[in-house]
């Protein structure tokens, strides 16, 4: 029984650990897209409903509500450019995620919403997209 013991013991730290080594999501993003109907409408700014959103701070959360980490508002979400065929993006990006199977992305007065980590999204870079979602139109 002790030999078993011995022989599984690396098996079972390496799967609660997870297979990115660490237990950690080294870089998540998220984005907020903000819908003017139009396929190429752009206004030259944002509305007054939608200006806080470039800015808005976006906090990762547990399911029992621990804070894990907060996203950084991308500097360059306020520029026009960030507007492509009538949608304005905004990105937010992070470290260091914890791995678990649910979280909180809390962002703010527009809310929150609940994630399962089955849904993320890795790029060809390994960073992974933890939310996206719609605003507007």
């Amino acid at each position: 029984m002790k030999f078993l013991a011995l022989l599984l013991a690396p098996i079972l730290a390496f799967s609660a650990v997870g297979c990115g080594g660490d237990g950690e999501y080294k870089k998540v993003y998220g984005s907020i897209y903000i819908e003017f109907g139009g396929t190429f409408d752009c206004p030259n700014e944002l509305p007054r409903g939608y200006s806080d959103v470039p800015g808005t701070q976006i906090i990762v959360r547990d399911v029992n509500e621990k804070f894990l980490i907060e996203l950084e508002a991308n500097p360059f979400n306020v520029l026009r450019s960030g507007c492509i065929g009538g949608r304005w993006m905004n990105l937010f990006s992070g470290e260091n995620l914890p791995k678990l199977d649910k979280y909180i992305i809390d962002a703010g007065r527009r809310g929150e919403i609940f994630v399962d980590a089955d849904e993320f999204e890795v790029d060809e870079d390994g960073d992974v997209q933890i939310f996206q979602f719609t605003l507007g139109d």
